[in-house]
């Protein structure tokens, strides 16, 4: 019970940094998101999304991976990808492209190079 506790307040305490996990058509070299959502329609070969990480105060890590899971109807998830992305500790904000081939909502997770969890969001695609 108590090591539950203490997960639970160590998850809390990392996810409330004002780190951020953004979803865009494209992220400019300045970090401008351009036509940033949570909700977007791909078609039926894929579609590709700029994902944008912010950590204002730097990432202080050397990689960061995002896992993607997708949400089934009856709310257990399936691992869909992960992706590795080498950083540089001075970076406040970096972004990737990901392209999703499938309709659904996606649980994302970020973590650090030692495996902490620095951030969870969820997004939307529909296919159309």
């Amino acid at each position: 019970m108590v090591k539950s506790i203490i997960a639970t307040l160590l998850l809390l305490s990392s996810l409330c940094h004002g780190q951020q996990i953004q979803f865009a058509e494209k992220v400019d070299g300045n970090g401008r998101l351009i036509n940033a959502s949570k909700y977007y329609i791909i078609n039926k070969q894929g579609g590709s999304l700029a994902c944008k990480i912010t950590l204002p105060n730097g990432l202080k890590t050397s990689k960061v991976r995002l896992d993607l899971f997708l949400v089934l109807p009856n709310k257990k998830t399936v691992f869909e990808n992960s992706i590795l992305q080498d950083v540089r500790k001075e970076w406040n904000w970096l972004s990737t492209d990901i392209i999703f081939y499938k309709a659904g909502t996606y649980n994302i997770y970020l973590y650090d190079d030692k495996d902490l969890l620095l951030k969870a969001t969820q997004l939307h695609i529909t296919i159309k």
